[in-house]
């Protein structure tokens, strides 16, 4: 999860809270997580990304140099909360973050197929119908 504010952009649209339920995201003008009409941004500036319990900013090739609470910073760094990101006119503060733990699909799915045969679902036989069809086309 990462939890940012922005706190002032020429992009009035960008301004305020944003959380992501993710470990990684991206900023940038276009394609991406945080988007924001700021032309002192290029299309991808940098990224987010929570490991453990780290906080890093990761500045793409693109992004010559970033402010972390006013000094200037051209590579990775590790921020702390509330510490405060400047690039261009754009100004972003860190809230929060905590590192996330993702199920794979598959266990997702197994976990669902186990609890529909424990229960003696209805969708047991539309899963059974399935299986057989996907048995067929190998």
């Amino acid at each position: 999860m990462i939890k940012i504010e922005c706190l002032k952009t020429p992009d009035t649209n960008a301004l305020g809270l944003f959380e992501y339920g993710q470990n990684m995201i991206y900023l940038g003008r276009k394609e991406t997580d945080f988007m924001l009409q700021d032309l002192s941004w290029p299309q991808n500036a940098m990224f987010f990304e929570v490991v453990e319990d780290k906080f890093y900013i990761h500045p793409q090739k693109s992004l010559d140099f970033f402010l972390i609470n006013g000094k200037r910073c051209t590579g990775v760094k590790k921020i702390k909360r509330n510490e405060i990101i400047t690039i261009g006119e754009t100004e972003i503060k860190l809230i929060d973050y905590s590192f996330s733990i993702f199920e794979s699909k598959k266990k997702i799915l197994d976990q669902k197929l186990k609890s529909i045969v424990e229960t003696n679902s209805p969708k047991l036989d539309v899963v059974r119908q399935l299986t057989e069809i996907m048995n067929q086309n190998k």
